[in-house]
Formats: C-alpha cells, sequence, structure tokens
C-alpha cells in the first residue's frame, strides 16, 4: 500500500471513529432519557438511530473539513508549491486547521510529495 493510501485510510478511520462516538454518547443519553422517562422503546430503534446517526455524523465532518479547506484556501492560510499549486504546508494560523488538515488526509493527492 502506498503512501497516499495510508494516510487516506487513517483519515477515513478518524471520520468514522469521531461519527461513532458521537453517535454512541447520543445513543447513551437517548438510552437514559427513555428509562428516566420509563419508556421502553425496542432496542432495534437504538441501533438504527445510531447507525442513521452515525452515517449522518461522518458526512457532516467531512462536509465541515471541505468547508473549512475552501475558506483557509480563499483567506490564504495554504503554501502551495509553486509548480504543481499543492499544498505545501498549511498556516499555524489557519482556523480550524484540524478540519483543514483532515481533508488534506482525506485528499492526499492535493499535498506535495
Amino acid at each position: 500500500m502506498d503512501k497516499q493510501n495510508r494516510v487516506r485510510l487513517k483519515a477515513r478511520a478518524t471520520v468514522i471513529l469521531l461519527a461513532v462516538c458521537g453517535a454512541q454518547s447520543l445513543v447513551f443519553l437517548l438510552s437514559a432519557a427513555t428509562q428516566i422517562l420509563a419508556i421502553d422503546p425496542p432496542p432495534l430503534s437504538f441501533a438504527v438511530f445510531g447507525g442513521v446517526t452515525a452515517v449522518l455524523a461522518s458526512a457532516w465532518i467531512q462536509e465541515d473539513a471541505q468547508h473549512a479547506f475552501e475558506v483557509a484556501d480563499r483567506k490564504g492560510f495554504l503554501i502551495r508549491d509553486g509548480e504543481h499549486h499543492r499544498i505545501r504546508t498549511v498556516r499555524r494560523d489557519c482556523p480550524k486547521l484540524w478540519l483543514v488538515v483532515l481533508h488534506l488526509e482525506l485528499h492526499p493527492e492535493l499535498m506535495a510529495s
């Protein structure tokens, strides 16, 4: 497996981990609320809610990362190489730096070697 695929796989694993942790937290809170309110929903409803939430959270994280990247590009926080206009580095004072880096890791073809 080449370096770009390893970087992309690591970034996708990060997105999935964040989405699943967020979904699990919401399922836990929903479960606690149903117990407090003495409601007994079927267990399948928690599984469906968790699965749908994880998928939506994953898409949300990726969209947010893309938006942060576009803003950083527009405002000059990305330093490009002269030759191929690929991203050489991201300025440290970039707002939402971790999302910009996540987008670059999801799309390693945008980065200089």
